[in-house]
């Protein structure tokens, strides 16, 4: 897996090539490109904040339903601690079935979709 860094930038889920994980607003909203193997784990843009994941918890579910992240480029423009999660289940994903990772993923992913005002316990 390669992993892109650049703070800021945003672009069009078209321009990734093909096997891209777009995280966070990389790319503004949730997309899926399935053809190209094209992924955009977004929850801020373009979507229904409510009822959106958050990327890391977009992450993990796409690996428990069988996405094999190894050839993917992932592309990231701010780092958190849902990217960060986010980004290590895509480079772990043998150990996304872990219970305490699960319950570490859902801590991080309910906090970051909804800015501390979800108690996550």
């Amino acid at each position: 897996m390669n992993l892109i860094i650049e703070r800021g930038k945003t672009v069009k889920l078209t321009d990734l090539p093909p096997y891209s994980i777009a995280l966070d607003g990389f790319v503004q909203g949730p997309e899926i490109d399935a053809e190209n193997h094209r992924y955009s784990f977004d929850h801020h843009a373009n979507c229904l904040r409510f009822c959106t994941t958050s990327a890391s918890i977009q992450s993990w579910t796409a690996i428990r339903l069988g996405m094999e992240p190894e050839k993917y480029s992932v592309y990231a423009n701010d780092i958190d601690s849902d990217v960060c999660a986010a980004i290590w289940c895509l480079k772990n994903p043998d150990r996304c079935n872990e219970p305490l990772v699960i319950k570490l993923i859902n801590a991080i992913g309910l906090g970051d979709m909804h800015g501390g005002a979800f108690d996550t316990n």
